[in-house]
């Protein structure tokens, strides 16, 4: 079930609960907060405030306790697991600190895999200028175990991107580089989400963030606070 909404992602009095050996622990409670379409947006929080549940919650793979989560116009709130999954293949990029590719497929065939989950006919041409706009193009043919860490994640946003997804969530993707690389793909993610008129939701522990984002926000106690910079 879907409903039309000014807003990428409206949440309102929203609760997220995981369960525990010790029984269910509720992590955000009567949370609200909104991000426009194709904003994008720096999310910070000390450890253990919630930003991972967050972004689950919005990926869909965190079901809802109480309260409404609407994303790309789909009420995640009124959603079994089976339609977030297709809504998440659809609608979403997911992008993590491990790279998650597809080890017996090139760069451009992981690109290739994504569309194919959509059936998205993607030219390889248009995947390959993805590529390049995220400087990696000449790779294209290569297995991710010949490329190194910086070169891998970039192609793990590229894949994020390759189905051209309304909404991209990061949750801490550049953890596993160092804090060049970091920088770099940073400013990529950014610059390449906004090409393509893509919302981001980047969860991040970096003092040092790129210009392109137009909201910062902190999860603080279960209030999220922000600032548009626009």
């Amino acid at each position: 079930m879907s409903e039309i909404t000014a807003d990428l992602i409206s949440a309102r009095n929203l609760q997220l609960d995981y369960a525990t050996a010790s029984g269910k622990q509720t992590i955000l409670e009567n949370l609200s907060f909104a991000l426009r379409h194709s904003q994008q947006m720096a999310l910070l929080g000390r450890s253990g405030s919630g930003k991972t549940t967050l972004l689950h919650a919005v990926a869909g793979l965190l079901p809802v306790a109480s309260g409404e989560l609407t994303v790309c116009g789909h009420a995640l709130h009124q959603l079994g697991e089976a339609d977030r999954t297709r809504f998440r293949r659809a609608h979403i990029g997911l992008i993590f600190q491990q790279f998650n590719l597809i080890p017996t497929l090139t760069v451009l065939e992981n690109l290739q895999f994504v569309c194919a989950l959509n059936q998205l006919s993607t030219a390889d041409r248009e995947l390959l200028g993805l590529l390049e706009q995220l400087d990696i193009a000449n790779l294209h043919n290569r297995f991710p175990a010949q490329l190194s860490g910086g070169e891998q994640q970039r192609v793990a946003v590229a894949r994020a991107l390759a189905h051209k997804p309304q909404l991209v969530l990061a949750d801490e993707p550049t953890g596993n580089l160092d804090m060049e690389n970091a920088r770099t793909v940073i400013d990529l993610l950014v610059s390449v989400c906004s090409n393509y008129g893509a919302g981001l939701m980047l969860v991040t522990h970096s003092s040092e963030l790129p210009s392109g984002l137009n909201a910062i926000a902190r999860l603080d106690q279960g209030s999220l606070l922000y600032s548009d910079s626009d």
